[in-house]
């Protein structure tokens, strides 16, 4: 279903003149020096919190965390399901 949706997303994305090719756009969304780590915790981990994925990184910035995951999600790389609760909580998978 994500693989289907992804497919359509990219060949509408051709198809604008925003890329050449899928190979140029895939570049684009998984450009990122963490990009494609979080998505592989995401996708052998399962459903994280930004604290669990940011303990995976100690080095990190919060700042460059958020707009890794917000560039991520943008893109519909990953999903993230907001708790209205306080403090704040909200989980990516």
């Amino acid at each position: 279903m994500f693989l289907d949706a992804l497919r359509i997303e990219i060949k509408k994305k051709i198809e604008a003149g925003q890329f050449n090719c899928e190979k140029e756009l895939t570049l684009s969304l998984i450009s990122g020096k963490y990009k494609i780590t979080i998505v592989y915790y995401l996708g052998t981990d399962g459903t994280l919190q930004f604290s669990e994925i940011k303990r995976l990184f100690p080095k990190i910035t919060h700042k460059v965390l958020t707009t890794q995951i917000r560039e991520l999600e943008e893109d519909g790389m990953i999903n993230r399901r907001g708790f209205p609760e306080v403090p704040p909580r909200a989980e990516y998978s």
